[in-house]
């Protein structure tokens, strides 16, 4: 896949809220957008970022789905987990946007990896708990900590199992849900069905990296034609779709900001 074509088509196709003629997808557009950070998070996830993409300890990796691009490897350097890993600041806030906007108090994310997209997720005012899976366990441990220096561990709930593992067993219902651990579209399909019975009809299913590969974005282009969702919208990174049932199916691609 070529990236840079792909934005292109991206920015050339996508709309502020004055073009949407959707109510409910121009108020998320109008109000979430003005949601952000306290100084006090964002200094300290600015300092905790740093010194990881500085960090040159090396951990034992556990390799599940897809990977790195570059290949798997049993080891690697924190500094390169950082670097390859991170949410973005512009996506981690649409994350913590998304879920002020709904007011989401039960969140689950899978894909903890070093914690940093479960940091911006424990921002939202009315969070009551951020549930966070992670398949390798020295990454789960390192994300346990991180969380603990930017001092938001209180809200968050790490744990260490596979996916599909984890949610055979998990009956809450989630409000928002943000998948970014296996990048292959088998998994994705079956963490989707699996996840069905976590979700209510105005649930927000976040998946990241939708343009990772061909194999994801194909996988895109199946989600959003499927009658189960009657919501989706494309912010190039990030894909987010909702059962939202009492509405027509309708298909937005929309600028962050």
């Amino acid at each position: 896949m070529n990236i840079a074509i792909e934005f292109i088509k991206y920015r050339f196709r996508a709309k502020r809220r004055h073009g949407v003629h959707s109510p409910y997808v121009y108020r998320l557009q109008d109000e979430s957008f003005r949601f952000n950070f306290s100084n006090d998070f964002s200094q300290r996830f600015k300092k905790l970022e740093k010194s990881l993409l500085k960090n040159n300890t090396v951990l034992k990796i556990t390799p599940y789905g897809a990977g790195s691009k570059k290949g798997n490897s049993s080891t690697e350097r924190l500094k390169t987990i950082a670097k390859r890993a991170r949410t973005t600041p512009s996506y981690g806030k649409l994350l913590f946007q998304l879920g002020e906007h709904i007011k989401a108090k039960q969140v689950l994310e899978l894909g903890t990896n070093l914690g940093l997209g479960t940091a911006y997720l424990s921002q939202i005012s009315t969070l009551e708990q951020v549930t966070s899976i992670e398949g390798c366990k020295n990454l789960h441990t390192k994300a346990k900590e991180n969380l603990k220096t930017l001092k938001v561990e209180d809200k968050c709930t790490l744990h260490c199992a596979p996916f599909s593992q984890y949610l055979d067993g998990d009956n809450q219902r989630y409000d928002l849900v943000f998948i970014d651990g296996d990048h292959r579209s088998e998994a994705l399909f079956e963490l989707l069905e699996k996840l069905q019975k976590n979700l209510h009809n105005e649930s927000l299913i976040v998946i990241d990296d939708i343009r990772w590969s061909e194999d994801m974005f194909d996988a895109w282009q199946q989600i959003i034609k499927k009658n189960d969702y009657h919501l989706s919208i494309d912010f190039f990174r990030m894909g987010v779709v909702a059962l939202r049932k009492n509405q027509e199916k309708e298909h937005f691609i929309l600028k962050k900001k």
